[in-house]
């Protein structure tokens, strides 16, 4: 869970519009997606999109 921490919060510092992953479990699972927003909102911070690896594929084409 740490290292899915880490991962939104560079996405969030570097501003990055979406983060692409299929960790419905872990990383993109409701409440960690309620963490991020607290989190980002409480420091000012805009919180990425999440989206699938199909859905990122889609985008590209």
């Amino acid at each position: 869970m740490r290292n899915d921490m880490l991962i939104v919060a560079e996405a969030t510092i570097s501003e990055l519009d979406i983060v692409v992953s299929e960790d419905n479990r872990t990383m993109i699972s409701h409440p960690a997606k309620k963490a991020y927003y607290t989190t980002n909102k409480d420091h000012n911070f805009i919180t990425p999109n999440f989206i699938g690896y199909d859905e990122f594929k889609r985008k590209l084409l």
